[in-house]
């Protein structure tokens, strides 16, 4: 398991069979989204008998393995390296490449038409979603809505703000786990039981709770402390999800996990957490 907090809501999907036709994963390293994606492949093409998240892919299977080593017929991945090959490109147009050309995309969504030669389903990833130029980001929007049968898109990036709007619109966000600074050890009292009653309240009273939990602080400080108690809340959501794959619990993993990611940038910690603990 590369990825606790998404590999669980994408396991939540594939548990209760309402996987997406389409997905933006956001966030994380390089190699984080790309084995999230490699991993989200392997579990739906399993040939080892399990199927989701919760045991995750067998690892040992034919299928498994060539997925991991990316030489699969029904797994595509779009890099530049990859749209060089497709488009036949000379060594010194590959290394001036600067975005995926709708040529390239073309060519993908006519295999997402065709039947699968060996998987269950078909994979496409794209590598770097904010390098769709805008003629290829339109080649690509009729596919996103409504996939054909057995065909599904993963689109990684880093910063979905430069990803084009009508292309991230048509996707289902999963903002991936990553490290958060500053943050105190996770096993704090305090924060342990903010979480508890967070948990219990229902949404009651958030406002005079996430008051105390960022009360007497400055602003700096404020932001470490939520950042450590988001991280916490994630954990206790991520086991909820684990016993009960409902779509509730999943969105309120993923607002959690937006939350994190919304805390980097400026927004206030104050109206943040309350919007956290009203979600819950």
């Amino acid at each position: 398991m590369v990825l606790g907090q998404t590999q669980n809501i994408l396991w939540a999907d594939l548990r209760a069979g309402r996987v997406a036709e389409s997905y933006l994963l956001v966030g994380g390293s390089d190699g984080d989204r790309r084995a999230a994606a490699l991993e989200f492949a392997q579990s739906l093409n399993c040939q080892g008998g399990t199927l989701g998240f919760r045991e995750g892919p067998c690892g040992d299977c034919s299928s498994c393995h060539r997925i991991k080593e990316e030489n699969h017929p029904d797994v595509f991945r779009l890099d530049f390296e990859s749209q060089g090959n497709l488009l036949a490109l000379s060594p010194e147009k590959k290394a001036k490449q600067k975005e995926y050309q709708i040529d390239a995309v073309r060519l993908l969504v006519e295999r997402a038409y065709l039947s699968p030669l060996e998987a269950r389903e078909k994979i496409f990833i794209i590598d770097g979603a904010e390098r769709l130029s805008e003629e290829s980001a339109n080649a690509l929007l009729k596919v996103l809505e409504e996939s054909p049968s057995k065909a599904h898109w993963l689109l990684l990036t880093c910063n979905p703000d430069q990803v084009i709007p009508t292309v991230r619109s048509r996707c289902r966000k999963i903002p991936l786990d990553f490290p958060l600074s500053g943050a105190r050890d996770e096993k704090d009292p305090e924060i342990e039981k903010w979480v508890q009653e967070s948990l219990e309240r229902k949404g009651k009273n958030a406002i005079a709770l996430a008051s105390r939990i960022l009360a007497d602080r400055k602003p700096g400080q404020q932001k470490k402390d939520l950042a450590q108690f988001l991280k916490v809340l994630s954990g206790k959501m991520e086991e909820r999800l684990r016993d009960d794959p409902s779509i509730e619990n999943v969105g309120k993993l993923e607002t959690i996990l937006q939350s994190q990611i919304d805390l980097e940038r400026n927004v206030s910690p104050q109206l943040l957490c309350e919007t956290v603990l009203f979600s819950l």
